[in-house]
């Protein structure tokens, strides 16, 4: 009796922070609530549903770390929310999901890639995603030139994205289980599940994910990747783990050229592990494998990618006097709209919420990074000395998993600050979810008991108070064009 009375002291503790903070948030939002733009109509904050849905909520997903039954009540809450938001959901809801849809039936129809010169288009409107490699197209049309119908077919490409969703974050436990079998990972099981629950299953990427995008099958490669290059540091790198990484990383760029990053990675292991011809045929490999997009382009283009053709149909759009922005609040903000989709809008609440989780989210990839600097610099200075211990593999996943975020990073700030198009959007992170997930375990799991419950708690209100906006837009069928 005594030890379930503590169990039940142990909930209630956190249930009653988790509404303080709320309330806490709630009294400052109604203090403000003159100045605030609402962008739904069923929460707002002239509604009490709203924070009954969002207390409720996050109290269910602090629950939901506590056993692997409360697990896979949060998975089938997040596979209703799926279904709910691919069905009721109007067509073309999120931004270029048309774009998208439109490459797929081209092929269908045509038998051939749409391109940025087509002229004999029914529309009249040129497919600025014609720029696109054509990998993830190429396999939904594929699975889909048999069905007729383009509503059916709309629908069933989106369910592929829920599908291969539950792909990423399968290969997520995958990846975490060889952590653990290594002993890099002992935080409690089941508690490594809110940072599966922040970086996979958040109201973002479930947005994303369910609706036609090529980010789908981009993310699930780059998982797979991670996967591979993770067994390859602690098994080896022998030869048919060797040709399963090239083949993905072939594969991922003729999905998304951004998946290029990947490449550094296999470049760090096989160098770990003196595997120094590895490296000249993995090069070797890549770029006869990716060679025939290249060519395919040049042929169109005159250049090996259609990437100035596509920008002279985006800039006078999205930013006609190319002005270059302020990139440091976007680099600081950049997981704001990971977690909570740049189509819904914002309240004070889940705003305040997600400026803190993702400000602290950058600060950890920031420790992260000059921790992975102060250790390369310690190889160098030894010469590249490996002893292959669990400890020195250890260093070796961190600089592999940090490298991947900060290229990720830097790649968008590049393309940024080079193109005059803002393109520092959470969304394209997510080739970095399982390296993000890793990192948030490896952080917490020293910390003391009560720093891990509040940062669970933090992570509960952040997801439960985007995913109550995100279906409030979509039941009202409102969306930001």
């Amino acid at each position: 009796m005594m030890v379930f009375n503590n169990k039940i002291k142990n909930h209630i503790k956190p249930i009653l922070l988790i509404t303080f903070i709320s309330l806490t948030i709630i009294l400052v939002e109604r203090i403000f609530a003159d100045n605030i733009v609402h962008s739904y109509e069923l929460f707002t904050i002239n509604t009490r549903y709203f924070y009954y849905a969002i207390i409720t909520l996050a109290v269910a997903f602090y629950l939901g770390g506590k056993s692997k039954v409360n697990n896979l009540l949060i998975i089938i809450f997040f596979a209703a929310i799926g279904i709910l938001t691919i069905f009721v959901d109007k067509a073309f809801s999120v931004i270029d999901e048309g774009a998208h849809f439109d490459y797929i039936n081209q092929i269908v129809v045509n038998y051939k890639l749409p391109t940025l010169l087509d002229s004999d288009i029914p529309t009249g409107i040129i497919n600025h995603e014609a720029v696109q490699p054509p990998f993830y197209y190429m396999i939904m049309a594929l699975l889909t030139f048999l069905i007729k119908d383009y509503a059916i077919r709309f629908l069933f490409i989106r369910c592929m994205g829920l599908l291969i969703l539950f792909g990423i974050i399968f290969m997520a436990f995958k990846t975490l289980n060889i952590l653990y079998k290594n002993n890099i990972i002992y935080l409690n099981y089941n508690e490594t599940f809110y940072f599966v629950i922040l970086f996979l299953m958040n109201p973002g990427i479930l947005l994303r994910f369910t609706r036609v995008s090529n980010e789908s099958l981009t993310v699930l490669l780059s998982s797979l990747i991670v996967y591979v290059l993770v067994k390859a540091l602690f098994d080896c790198f022998y030869d048919k783990l060797w040709w399963i990484c090239n083949v993905l990383l072939i594969s991922i760029f003729l999905s998304k050229n951004t998946g290029i990053i990947l490449i550094t990675g296999m470049v760090i292991i096989l160098f770990y592990q003196k595997k120094y011809i590895r490296i000249i045929q993995s090069c070797i490999v890549f770029v006869l494998g990716i060679s025939p997009w290249f060519l395919y382009n040049f042929f169109l283009y005159h250049s090996f990618t259609g990437m100035r053709e596509h920008l002279e149909y985006v800039i006078p759009i999205v930013n006609p006097d190319r002005v270059r922005e302020d990139l440091v609040p976007h680099i600081i903000n950049l997981f704001i709209n990971y977690i909570n989709p740049q189509e819904t809008g914002f309240n004070v609440f889940n705003f305040t919420i997600l400026t803190f989780v993702s400000f602290a989210i950058f600060l950890i990839v920031v420790l992260f990074s000059l921790y992975s600097m102060k250790k390369c610099y310690y190889f160098i200075k030894n010469k590249f000395k490996f002893n292959y211990e669990r400890s020195e593999k250890e260093i070796i996943l961190i600089i592999l998993i940090t490298l991947i975020i900060v290229e990720n990073i830097f790649i968008l700030i590049f393309a940024s600050y080079t193109t005059f198009v803002n393109v520092l959007i959470g969304r394209y992170l997510y080739l970095s979810a399982i390296p993000l997930i890793i990192i948030g375990i490896l952080w917490i799991q020293n910390k003391e008991e009560y720093v891990r419950k509040l940062t669970y708690i933090i992570i509960g209100l952040a997801i439960s108070s985007g995913y109550i906006s995100s279906i409030g837009t979509v039941l009202n069928s409102y969306v930001v064009h």
